[in-house]
């Protein structure tokens, strides 16, 4: 091999290198924004009623765990299928590793579903009750999908940031 040769295949391998560990680098947090339509707003906002009246801090609204759950959403209208995502799967993700805890509500039903119905419901559930009055979460996402055949399916992502 000459050294012309052998000096670009060292260069191209250090290249390589310094962008896997780029990509492995830890993530700064994740940013804060708004709910994306007024239906997710509503769900952060009687999310967030429900935990006050627990006495509990306010969740803010993380856009990270909003696009994962409004991925999931996506996911769960397009197989019709309620499942959870595993969430140990997710934290251990090199994308996530500003998260220290996660948690999840789902909720599928008709498209007239309101967000106060949908907080009611995951209230009147202990393990989603659990969820949302953890004092071990401070963000949240949510996202929505409708199914073909017309039902909503709602994710809540929750999570605690290190």
């Amino acid at each position: 091999m000459g050294a012309t040769r052998f000096k670009r295949c060292a260069l191209l391998v250090a290249t390589l290198a310094s962008l896997a560990l780029l990509s492995c680098a830890p993530q700064s947090a994740p940013a804060s924004v708004s709910p994306s339509t007024p239906f997710l707003n509503a769900i952060w906002q009687e999310t967030n009623r429900d935990r006050a009246a627990n006495g509990l801090p306010t969740l803010a609204y993380q856009a990270q765990l909003a696009r994962l759950a409004a991925d999931w959403a996506a996911h769960l209208a397009q197989t019709e299928t309620l499942e959870h995502h595993d969430l140990a799967v997710v934290i251990a993700d090199p994308a996530f590793t500003s998260y220290s805890a996660l948690g999840e509500n789902l909720l599928s039903g008709p498209v007239s579903v309101t967000p106060q119905q949908a907080e009611q419901a995951w209230m009147a559930s202990p393990a989603h009750r659990a969820n949302v009055l953890s004092a071990n979460y401070s963000v949240m996402g949510a996202g929505a999908a409708t199914s073909t055949d017309g039902r909503l399916w709602v994710v809540v992502e929750l999570g605690r940031l290190r």
